[in-house]
C-alpha cells in the first residue's frame, strides 16, 4: 500500500506527460504498480468471516447453559470431544464467555466478628515524630486486639514518641 502523496505524484506526473516507466523511475515503484494507481485501484473488498471450529458445537453449549445452568467449560470441554469436536479448551472458553450473564451489583460483605481477646490486628508501619527539633523516622510494629484497648484511650503513638 502506498500512501496518498506518492499516488498523487503518479497522477501528476502522468499530466505532465510522463510515461510509466518514467514514473516508476521517479518515485521507486514498480511499473504494474504505476499502471494499477493510473487506472483507479479498485477498493478493496473485505474478505469473508471464516467459520469457527466451534460452529457446529454452539447449539448444544447454548443448550448446556440455558437448561442445566452449565457454564464450566473445564465440564463441556470432554463432552464435545466426544461428540467429534477437534478443537481447544480456549476457543470454548472464548465463546462461553461472551453468553456469561452480566454480573449484576457486588458481592455482599459478610462481617467477620470475634469476641474480645480473640483476634488482632497488626500492621508493620514508619512512624514519624520530632525530637529536639530534629525529625526521627521509627520503623515499628502495630498491634491491636479486636474490642480491647491495651494503651487505654491513650494514642499508642504517645508511647512511641517517648521511645
Amino acid at each position: 500500500m502506498i500512501r496518498s502523496g506518492t499516488i498523487n505524484t503518479i497522477h501528476e506526473l502522468s499530466a505532465q506527460g510522463k510515461s510509466i516507466r518514467e514514473i516508476a523511475r521517479i518515485v521507486g515503484i514498480a511499473r504494474n504498480t504505476v499502471r494499477r494507481y493510473l487506472r483507479g485501484k479498485p477498493i478493496a473488498a473485505p474478505r469473508p468471516k471464516r467459520g469457527s471450529i466451534l460452529d457446529l458445537y454452539k447449539g448444544q453449549i447454548r443448550t448446556w447453559m440455558a437448561e442445566d445452568h452449565l457454564y464450566n467449560c473445564e465440564v463441556m470441554f470432554p463432552r464435545l470431544q466426544a461428540q467429534g469436536y477437534t478443537g481447544g479448551l480456549s476457543t470454548i472458553k472464548a465463546y462461553v464467555q461472551t453468553l456469561r450473564p452480566a454480573k449484576v451489583g457486588q458481592y455482599p460483605i459478610q462481617r467477620y466478628e470475634t469476641k474480645p481477646g480473640e483476634q488482632m490486628q497488626y500492621d508493620w508501619g514508619t512512624f514519624h515524630y520530632e525530637k529536639e527539633g530534629k525529625e526521627h523516622k521509627l520503623y515499628g510494629l502495630y498491634i491491636r486486639y479486636n474490642q480491647v484497648h491495651p494503651f487505654g484511650t491513650e494514642s499508642p503513638l504517645a508511647h512511641l514518641a517517648s521511645v
